[in-house]
């Protein structure tokens, strides 16, 4: 929490609100997916470096070895940035679906339809 809380506008900043409603409550919001990377790059990186001076190639480089010292433990590694926009994509959908949880009369997002989920037989998803 606070790594979060250390990045200027993280937490202000994530969601993009849209869609207001007369009440001026929002409807909708987006993920910032630049700044979910950066969150995450913040969350990884040690005391010593400045996350926002490398790639996240390259940093994602350096969660394997630092320079100068052993492999780090796999599960310290910071994921591939596939994984990490897979994420954020299910993040969304967790947004998309909150925004309908208050609301008995809205209807429920077609994640099928949006790509993130997809139904592979007929007892898996």
């Amino acid at each position: 929490m606070s790594t979060c809380l250390n990045i200027p506008g993280a937490v202000k900043d994530i969601l993009h609100y849209s869609n207001f409603k007369e009440c001026g409550t929002p409807s909708s919001a987006n993920l910032d997916h630049s700044l979910f990377f950066k969150v995450v790059k913040n969350m990884y990186c040690p005391n010593s470096f400045n996350p926002d001076h490398l790639t996240l190639a390259e940093f994602r480089q350096m969660t394997f070895k630092m320079p100068g010292k052993v492999f780090r433990h796999p599960t310290s590694w910071m994921p591939p940035k596939e994984a990490l926009q897979s994420l954020c994509e299910l993040v969304q959908c967790q947004v998309d679906y909150l925004f309908t949880s208050f609301d008995h009369g809205s209807e429920l997002p077609n994640f099928f339809n949006k790509g993130q989920i997809c139904h592979k037989t007929r007892f898996s998803i």
